[in-house]
């Protein structure tokens, strides 16, 4: 463990990227490939789910050390991360673990097989044994997120850097489930062959959002606009078989088992960008495609409850071309020339002589059931990754209540020992307040502290880490989407909920009331 260690510590004693790099780099160059290879699959968060629940890692510590519930509490509350908790409550002065990275992985394995009794009593060997800095890594293998700003485009460009292999090859090769196998290590590094990656998506092109474009993009007849769906994003390969990705790398053919029918009538290879919508003569909310995911082989008759399409942005490959440098009204042309069946169909495309008369259509656009326009300069590549060129979001202003807060509770990270998670809602029939959202993003850090402090000294009740505080601060909250949902004790959920601003002089009998959000639900929905 003692090479991950001494990557881990230089990756979180700085913020600057091009360091971050170096230290990869040097962890590739010193390390053994099996270690290297299993410190990859664990900073990019690809273990599959936690071999152990965060009450079963307490219990442990609590038969290794003395400590009440409250106390533990208390301590998770300023630290706000379990993983940490647990290691800096442990003795020190204990001797190094010999194990390797590897091994923690096959005990970790151990540990997801054992029945749920045995797990503490696993752990609890573990932390009785080993120093606070080997467990802080291990329990962040077991609840993963090592929270040390490195993103999968980092990783991929200190690796493309050691191994001189291009970045988009190694990106393809790294979307999808992989085991940590020095085999894999070395067909990551060697040189591409057409053959293994035929069966995996590009790399996705992704964007930046877009508040002024007028000042921001220049001349709004150089851009194409595009609807912005509110759906899953995806690829869908016509190569050999049809193959469905979405942008995580999950395969989705079983998902989605109409639109692999569908792609079997395509005449061309092809390689296509798109978003996969709920829809019925029109988008459906977002909601209605959830009952879909995570469904394999589903039912006909949820096909026919909520039959889906894939609207079709971008071509990337046609018959065996990659296009992907192409301009993009190079791509639209190629698109144009392929024959699509019903559930496959191109993206509608707009144009504007302004940004003015853009700004107009974008302000019409809830009543096609859309979050805004995708902006897209006509001489576009499509580039791997998120880069602040070509291809940008302009969002619909989002829709808001005046809210009042009701329960706080401490953040993670950077904002542990802090009370940065919010609750709100707004007033019921019965003079009640009705929880509609939370929020967590949204205020400066001076209104956080003071927010913090207020909190502290006006709480009314405590569940274990959530206060229950004074109904007294009203916040207006902006949100992207509303909806119905009978399971929420208020009977609507929010999508995407922020909070725009404090409203200090605004009284809390003066917060909205639920009536509005069926109001908006009724003219939006």
């Amino acid at each position: 463990m003692k090479a991950f260690q001494s990557l881990f510590r230089r990756l979180d004693n700085t913020t600057k990227t091009s360091l971050k790099e170096q230290a990869l780099q040097a962890f590739f160059d010193d390390a053994d490939d099996d270690v290297v290879i299993h410190g990859i699959h664990a900073l990019l968060g690809k273990r599959d789910d936690a071999p152990a629940s965060t009450s079963q890692m307490k219990d442990a510590l609590k038969q290794v050390i003395d400590i009440d519930d409250w106390m533990y509490r208390r301590c998770y509350e300023e630290v706000g991360d379990t993983a940490e908790t647990i290691s800096l409550l442990l003795p020190v002065g204990r001797e190094s673990s010999e194990r390797s990275i590897v091994d923690w992985y096959r005990e970790l394995r151990r540990l997801d097989r054992a029945k749920n009794y045995q797990k503490p009593v696993i752990l609890r060997g573990w932390y009785r044994t080993c120093p606070p800095d080997t467990v802080f890594l291990v329990n962040k293998l077991i609840t993963g997120g090592f929270r040390v700003g490195v993103s999968e485009k980092t990783v991929v460009n200190a690796l493309s850097a050691y191994t001189g292999v291009d970045e988009d090859v190694l990106l393809h090769r790294l979307i999808g489930d992989w085991e940590p196998t020095t085999t894999f290590y070395e067909s990551l590094c060697s040189e591409p062959d057409e053959s293994e990656l035929s069966r995996k998506p590009y790399p996705f092109c992704l964007c930046y959002p877009v508040d002024d474009p007028e000042d921001e993009l220049g001349d709004a007849d150089e851009y194409v606009f595009e609807w912005k769906y509110d759906g899953i994003r995806a690829q869908l390969l016509k190569r050999d078989e049809p193959l469905l990705w979405s942008r995580g790398g999950e395969p989705l053919n079983e998902t989605f088992p109409e639109l692999i029918d569908a792609a079997h009538g395509l005449e061309d290879d092809l390689v296509l960008d798109g978003e996969i919508l709920a829809y019925d003569d029109e988008p459906l909310p977002f909601q209605s495609l959830q009952r879909r995911l995570g469904r394999r082989d589903p039912s006909q008759s949820l096909r026919s409850e909520v039959p889906v399409v894939f609207i079709v942005y971008d071509v990337m490959e046609r018959d065996e071309e990659d296009l992907r440098r192409h301009p993009l009204h190079q791509r639209r042309a190629q698109l144009e020339q392929v024959d699509l069946p019903d559930s496959i169909r191109r993206a509608e495309q707009q144009w504007f002589s302004d940004w003015a008369s853009a700004s107009r259509a974008l302000d019409g656009s809830r009543s096609h059931d859309v979050e805004g326009f995708m902006v897209k300069h006509v001489k576009s590549v499509y580039h791997s990754g998120r880069k602040k060129q070509g291809w940008w979001k302009w969002k619909l202003d989002p829709f808001a209540l005046d809210a009042v807060l009701m329960y706080a509770q401490t953040g993670h990270g950077e904002r542990s020992g802090m009370y940065t998670d919010y609750t709100f809602g707004v007033w019921g029939d019965d003079e009640e307040l009705l929880p509609i959202a939370k929020a967590y993003s949204g205020l400066t850090d001076d209104e956080v502290e003071e927010l913090d402090k207020w909190i502290r000294g006006n709480t009314v009740d405590q569940f274990g880490p959530v206060r229950e505080v004074k109904k007294e601060q009203v916040f207006e909250i902006a949100f992207q989407g509303i909806y119905e949902n009978e399971k929420k004790k208020s009977g609507f959920a929010t999508r995407f909920p922020r909070m725009v601003r404090w409203r200090k002089t605004k009284d809390v009998d003066e917060a909205d009331r639920i009536q509005r959000c069926q109001e908006l639900v009724d003219e939006y929905g």
